[in-house]
């Protein structure tokens, strides 16, 4: 499972407190308490969606296409486009 440390060190970077607290609450993984990939004949409609309805993270319903958190794991092994100019500007991938 990949920690907030993890991205820290990785991105030089240190979160913002709210940005911990809400990480920390698993406000920030659509994928819930699942894993990517998900199993064989599972989908995220399917198995993870009902699961999150409970306890929604950030954003669930923010149209989909304009805004969608990266889990984790994407953040951590997130590839920066070669435009990017990331000499130049420090980015931080969340979503």
């Amino acid at each position: 499972m990949t920690t907030l440390e993890q991205l820290e060190t990785k991105h030089n970077f240190t979160y913002p407190a709210l940005y911990k607290t809400l990480f920390e609450s698993n406000k920030l993984n659509w994928m819930g308490n699942f894993e990517e990939p998900l199993e064989k004949n599972k989908t995220w409609a399917d198995d993870v969606y009902p699961t999150l309805k409970v306890n929604p993270p950030l954003l669930l319903h923010s149209g989909g296409s304009d805004f969608e958190l990266l889990t984790p794991n994407e953040v951590l092994n997130f590839k920066f486009p070669e435009a990017w100019e990331t000499e130049e500007h420090h980015f931080i991938p969340f979503c």
